[in-house]
């Protein structure tokens, strides 16, 4: 159906929209990225997985982001929890 179409278009648009501001604070940070770094792609299935469950805060989608980002990082010096 339309709605169904509309739907999928909206959170594809959320994944990225989120996607794109966590990397942008995630590499503000990390300075050694690299453009095409696969965590990227990564990073935008793991925001789709947490929307497909009922997350739809982009606040916490951004910072659910980072965590996961953050544990993927070779050079991550302390473990980072979100808060509840």
């Amino acid at each position: 159906s339309l709605y169904w179409v509309c739907n999928m278009q909206s959170v594809k648009m959320t994944v990225e929209r989120v996607a794109n501001r966590a990397w942008g604070i995630f590499c503000s940070l990390e300075h050694s990225i690299q453009g095409d770094d696969d965590r990227r792609a990564s990073l935008k299935a793991h925001i789709a997985t947490l929307m497909e469950r009922g997350e739809h805060n982009t606040d916490k989608l951004t910072v659910d982001g980072l965590v996961y980002l953050r544990g993927l990082s070779p050079n991550k010096k302390r473990t980072v929890r979100r808060r509840a």
